[in-house]
């Protein structure tokens, strides 16, 4: 019994790790397209 709920459980804890990795690369990416944009509008400002 324990051993068929595992099979079926394991697959969407691996399914639900790979989606919070593409959340996470996602969110770096924002953050850095963000921070680039507000870099660049800080150094217009500045200069």
């Amino acid at each position: 019994m324990w051993m068929a709920s595992s099979k079926h459980y394991l697959p969407k804890l691996k399914t639900s790790t790979q989606n919070l990795d593409h959340l996470i690369s996602y969110f770096v990416l924002v953050i850095s397209l963000v921070h680039r944009q507000t870099l660049g509008h800080l150094i217009k400002m500045a200069s």
